[in-house]
């Protein structure tokens, strides 16, 4: 009941963390002209991804190497499983939920072209994660130049995506009612920080030690239950932007945290540690690959059909059913 009771608080603290965040990264966009699509899908992962830093850090620097390589790799390879698979279909709940609150129809989500930029660098580098497991150490210290320097390109490609800029019509700090908008906006952020942070942590530690007095093992609990905690910010983030009616921004920031782990985590990692790969990594390849390739045929045409975002739920209770 104590771990259950610690879970909810956690939860909550994250919910608030990111509707603080969400309100004052648009106020922050919207000052410096940015996109819809940048803020989505570089700024807000920035923010939201702490947690898996946090753990990916802490697994590369342990005193049991071979432990703690493979911890980094699983997270690397069961984030972008878990956002390809269970994300969108969270944030497709927020979505239908929002329709039925406020008594709407909708079919398609409208989203900015230029988010099919990020799907494409998935679909491209993402696979050679699987190669690095074959080569020697040399070649995948070049490979990890090579993923560094394309977030670098990626980065770039996404600054100058100049579509559905924010201009001015972005909510004020909740904050600015008290204070000058843009020193509660900095402000609004630090705090987010703080309980995005705080509350991730607590979520991962609550959620691992529910998991293993249940009789999960330490195999499952680094593929899916860790990548899972540390994954609930940006989907929470996602579902409220969902929620809210704000398409582009939903998407972008379920997809720019699969590109951090498809292109600078994995960058890093094969300069640092000895890269190996498992049954899992191929089942993470093979679904973030199937759904991006669908959704850049969507997000090209600007329409997004909602049902779209419910195709990765069948990787998710496939692999579920092969492991457990």
């Amino acid at each position: 009941m104590n771990i259950l009771f610690l879970l909810t608080i956690s939860i909550l603290t994250v919910f608030f963390g990111s509707l603080i965040f969400v309100n004052a990264i648009e106020y922050v966009g919207g000052l410096f002209n940015w996109s819809r699509s940048f803020v989505g899908a570089i700024i807000s992962p920035f923010f939201t991804s702490f947690p898996e830093l946090i753990v990916f850090v802490v697994a590369i620097l342990s005193a049991d190497h071979v432990q703690g390589n493979d911890i980094a790799i699983g997270v690397i390879f069961g984030e972008p499983f878990i956002s390809s698979s269970l994300a969108y279909t969270l944030v497709l709940a927020a979505i239908i939920g929002s329709l039925f609150i406020k008594k709407k129809k909708k079919r398609y989500m409208d989203v900015d072209k230029g988010l099919a930029y990020p799907y494409i660098f998935v679909s491209i580098l993402y696979p050679f994660l699987i190669l690095a497991g074959y080569l020697t150490r040399t070649l995948n210290y070049a490979l990890g130049i090579v993923f560094l320097a394309a977030y670098v390109i990626y980065v770039y490609i996404m600054y100058k995506e100049e579509s559905s800029l924010l201009g001015e019509e972005q909510e004020e700090p909740f904050l600015g009612r008290f204070m000058n908008a843009k020193v509660a906006s900095v402000l609004q952020l630090a705090v987010a920080i703080v309980l995005l942070y705080y509350g991730s942590e607590l979520i991962v530690h609550s959620i691992s030690d529910l998991s293993l007095s249940i009789g999960i093992d330490a195999l499952t609990l680094s593929i899916i239950i860790i990548p899972f905690a540390t994954a609930i910010p940006e989907t929470l983030t996602a579902m409220i932007w969902g929620y809210q009616g704000k398409d582009t921004f939903a998407v972008a920031s379920l997809v720019g945290e699969k590109v951090l782990y498809t292109t600078l985590y994995p960058g890093l990692a094969l300069l640092l540690i000895p890269w190996s790969i498992n049954e899992s990594a191929v089942v993470s390849v093979i679904t973030a690959e199937v759904i991006s390739l669908v959704y850049i045929f969507f997000i090209r045409r600007g329409r997004f059909p909602l049902f779209a975002l419910s195709f990765g739920l069948v990787f998710f209770v496939l692999y579920i059913y092969l492991v457990l």
